[in-house]
């Protein structure tokens, strides 16, 4: 098996074989999988909407941290690999508060950003493990279209922190 890490502002097609892994708090990865084809892809959303800053300083070029970009790229991808985003199975993970004394308001807009870009794009999600506290490890296994999930809590938020590991079904 082949391992791919998608950091912020990725989007990365995986074929069978791939597992494509992402590390996030307040940023928030989102899954699309075709069950015939076995081919995905993942993003890693950094923030929900673009700022007066730009990475190139370009405006026409599309930019992966950001939730409509991210998005953008995806579709290009799958359909590259022959695919129609709205035959694929989606999920979303992450948009947690990271730090107990911290702001969640932009785990919260990263999550409520992608889900009405994803609704108005007509694509269903079947599953999500979003928002909480503490960060998450997502592993996304392409063959299956499994995502499982290790939850790392926030120690300071819940007196003691814990881990919750689980997988997401794969249908």
């Amino acid at each position: 098996m082949s391992i791919h890490h998608v950091h912020a502002g990725d989007v990365r097609l995986g074929l069978p074989g791939d597992e494509l892994r992402a590390v996030l708090g307040s940023c928030v990865a989102v899954t699309l999988w075709h069950p015939g084809k076995r081919v995905g892809v993942m993003s890693h959303v950094l923030l929900p909407r673009r700022g007066a800053t730009l990475r190139s300083g370009r405006t026409d070029e599309q930019d992966g941290r950001f939730a409509e970009d991210a998005l953008q790229l995806m579709v290009a991808r799958l359909r590259e690999a022959g695919v129609q985003p709205g035959e694929c199975a989606c999920k979303i993970f992450g948009g947690a508060q990271v730090f107990a004394s911290g702001d969640s308001r932009v785990g919260n807009a990263n999550v409520r950003a992608l889900k009405s870009l994803l609704n108005r794009a007509g694509v269903a999600i079947v599953s999500e493990n979003v928002e909480g506290t503490g960060h998450r490890v997502i592993r996304f296994v392409v063959e299956t279209g499994e995502v499982w999930v290790s939850h790392r809590q926030n120690a300071m938020a819940y007196g003691g922190g814990g881990n919750d590991d689980q997988r997401d079904g794969g249908r």
